[in-house]
């Protein structure tokens, strides 16, 4: 969510506030400055100004019609002193570019190049994550990429009547959602060839934030991967991450119904099923790898029953179990105390075959020692059955 910004006007000299965020922000000249010293015009930044031309650069004095990273310690207002701006033309280089903004809001549509035709991205802005924005809003900077050298055109004749940015999504597609503990997040997408393909030559993200700051892509640089349509593979997709929270939560909404089986292996080992829709939190240790893998298997049904040891464990309080059916049938799944006592009944009831997955939120439940049992009874041959039990381990 962008704050709608405040301007006080003084004939064409005004004072323009903007909201910056904590850490990590893509800011830029609303207005052309009075002073363009980075320490006079953001004085509370706790970094140097960096603009992006193939590599960053740290800058001492700002200028209008670029973006730079900056970085705050807390959320504030600052107010810019300047003239209005209301055109502006910016040269561009091949590849990406962080460019500035106007003095009012203006809609990407008609953001127009010379050469024409030049833009090759959605433009991204960063909050909290890199977005996709419908408009050009004061005091922001975003990311575009072009495909040879020229110049972008802003004008501010036509603006932007909203002051929140729409929500850009592929929502056809499967989606992964990787936030951290310190509120940032980064959604990426997923699907087959079939699916929505008006993405596939705009799915690249902009380079990672400087210094460390939070950032999440599929190692190919891209926030969507197109999946071909070739049944019987096996694919992986490494993700990787950059954060300096060890708390990781991944939100997941799979909308296919391809018969793939799409899993998260956080580690080797450790993969857990990603079906419907579904959540899991990790604490992860400062050693262990930033880098989980989507693994995509064209497998259609399961040969076998089985009941998958659940991830995490120990867990606190959640934990994901998996399970395969070959064939369907009517599945219990319960959770037993030492002393055998029942919990909790996870599943009940009839269920079609594939590979499944259930969540158990033990927040509620003491710590200990508990037993997850599954029975499986196939409704087409009464004589198969499948029972296992697995030890879980809850500790707070």
């Amino acid at each position: 969510t962008i704050i709608a910004n405040v301007t006080l006007y003084t004939g064409r000299r005004r004072i323009q506030y903007i909201q910056v965020n904590r850490l990590w922000n893509i800011v830029s000249l609303p207005v052309t400055p009075i002073d363009s010293l980075k320490t006079n015009i953001f004085p509370t930044a706790i970094s140097d100004a960096y603009t992006f031309e193939e590599n960053y650069n740290a800058q001492d004095s700002l200028r209008e019609g670029l973006g730079y990273w900056l970085k705050f310690d807390s959320i504030h207002t600052i107010g810019i002193d300047g003239y209005r701006l209301s055109t502006d033309t910016v040269d561009v280089l091949e590849g990406w570019n962080i460019v500035g903004s106007l003095s009012r809001a203006v809609p990407v549509g008609i953001v127009s190049s010379i050469p024409s035709n030049i833009i090759t991205s959605e433009f991204f802005s960063y909050y909290r994550g890199y977005q996709m924005s419908d408009s050009i809003y004061p005091g922001k900077g975003y990311w575009v990429q072009v495909d040879r050298p020229g110049k972008l055109v802003f004008s501010a004749t036509y603006y932007a009547q909203t002051k929140i940015t729409k929500s850009i999504t592929p929502s056809t597609f499967n989606s992964l959602t990787i936030a951290d503990d310190d509120g940032f997040s980064q959604t990426l997408y997923f699907g087959k060839e079939s699916f929505d393909r008006q993405y596939k030559n705009k799915s690249s993200l902009p380079p990672k934030a400087p210094m460390g700051g939070f950032d999440v892509r599929f190692s190919s640089g891209k926030w969507i991967e197109i999946i071909p349509d070739n049944n019987g593979q096996h694919r992986e997709y490494p993700i990787e991450i950059q954060s300096s929270s060890l708390k990781i939560t991944l939100t997941w909404n799979i909308r296919s119904e391809d018969n793939s089986k799409y899993q998260i292996q956080i580690k080797e080992g450790e993969e857990f099923l990603l079906s419907n829709e579904g959540k899991l939190t990790l604490t992860l240790e400062e050693s262990e790898s930033r880098i989980f893998k989507l693994i995509i298997r064209d497998s259609g049904i399961p040969k076998r029953f089985e009941l998958h040891q659940n991830y995490p464990n120990p867990f606190n309080p959640v934990t994901i179990i998996n399970y395969d059916l070959p064939v369907a049938s009517y599945v219990t799944i319960k959770v037993y105390n030492v002393l055998g006592n029942d919990v909790v009944t996870l599943v009940n009831g009839v269920q079609d075959a594939g590979y499944k997955s259930v969540q158990w939120n033990a927040q509620h439940i003491p710590s200990g020692v508990y037993l997850l049992k599954i029975e499986a009874s196939s409704l087409g041959n009464v004589n198969e059955k499948y029972n296992q039990i697995r030890k879980m381990v809850l500790m707070r």
